[in-house]
């Protein structure tokens, strides 16, 4: 019988339960962590903004979205530029800060490559590419 057993009487200081040390993660965070699904969004507009937005709140997911620009363009505003470019940056959010979805993370700088075997999305920025992993892609480069 498992409860007779020396070691599950014992009273050591060895064996017994203590608390973690405050810089560890609580075990149920360790396993949130280790569970948590990475989610990349290719794109800086209106479409990756509302894909973060549906998916931020999910429980154990990072969102992270690649942006070419650190400026938005509303693409309903753009046509008119073709006629009068003077009215261009009337079309354009020039502070980024204002757009950003609570809780995702932003690299800034173009998608260079996708690699599905690693999986892997490289920008460039500071003229260094830099890769970033992911279990989920979405790519919203369009309206």
């Amino acid at each position: 019988h498992f409860g007779s057993s020396p070691i599950a009487r014992s009273t050591s200081p060895l064996l017994t339960a203590a608390p973690l040390p405050a810089c560890l993660p609580a075990p149920e965070e360790a396993v949130a962590m280790a569970t948590m699904k990475k989610v990349v969004i290719i794109g800086g507009g209106p479409s990756a903004k509302h894909c973060a937005e549906n998916l931020v709140g999910a429980k154990n997911l990072q969102v992270t979205i690649v942006s070419a620009n650190k400026f938005v363009e509303w693409p309903l505003a753009m046509p008119v530029c073709l006629v009068k470019p003077e009215l261009h940056d009337k079309a354009i959010s020039p502070n980024f800060d204002t757009y950003k979805v609570k809780g995702v993370e932003y690299k800034f700088g173009p998608a260079t490559s996708v690699d599905v075997s690693a999986p892997t999305v490289t920008y460039s920025a500071d003229d260094k590419d830099e890769a970033v992993p992911y279990d989920a892609l979405i790519v919203a480069t369009g309206f």
